[in-house]
């Protein structure tokens, strides 16, 4: 039995409720589905353990959905876009997954949402949980490096190590797991770069 609320969102509302159902198909055990068609002012509200999947049919989807987009950016937010779109996806600034992959990576989240308490505690080394938490607000692998004053080179054997304790297999699905489980929000300590190599 899956608990995990997903709320899909998106500008065409016969498309939003054909990917509810599609993914009804491939999910069968998900209980709380919900689908809302938005509007310019329209902000969805997603609970603490919920996903929302907003979805891009159209180029016209990615501009109208800046703001969207801007309020879920560190949060639970997964764009699934056309795959004629994929030039754009990068520029997206949150998790995001084309159709052909979308039930692959949604297999991932899902079935991990399913496993037990004790089987989600993943440990990690205070670095490894430094270098999750800026992947998790959307920095790249160098970005990361500029930030904690180290080699982009630590930064990949980091990474790598990640992807074994989280079962990822790319960048996007260790920001979603990290952003899942609430990872990525701003910290107290300085927006600069720190010091030390690691």
């Amino acid at each position: 039995m899956n608990t995990l609320e997903i709320t899909i969102t998106g500008f065409h509302s016969t498309l939003t409720e054909t990917f509810r159902y599609w993914l009804h198909s491939h999910f069968p055990s998900l209980e709380r589905v919900e689908t809302i068609c938005l509007d310019s002012d329209a902000m969805p509200q997603v609970g603490e353990t919920g996903l929302l999947i907003h979805l891009l049919f159209e180029l016209e989807d990615v501009y109208r959905s800046s703001g969207i987009l801007r309020l879920y950016g560190e949060g639970r937010i997964l764009a699934v876009y056309h795959d004629a779109l994929k030039e754009k996806a990068p520029r997206l600034g949150v998790p995001s997954v084309s159709f052909t992959y979308c039930i692959d990576y949604l297999k991932g989240i899902l079935f991990s949402s399913e496993e037990s308490d004790e089987e989600k505690q993943v440990c990690f080394t205070p670095r490894e949980g430094e270098i999750l938490d800026l992947f998790a607000r959307g920095m790249s692998v160098k970005e990361v490096a500029y930030e904690l004053n180290i080699s982009r080179y630590t930064v990949a054997a980091h990474q790598r190590n990640l992807y074994l304790k989280t079962d990822s297999h790319t960048l996007q699905q260790l920001t979603l797991f990290a952003s899942l489980r609430g990872r990525g929000f701003p910290r107290n300590r300085p927006a600069s770069r720190r010091g030390g190599r690691g």
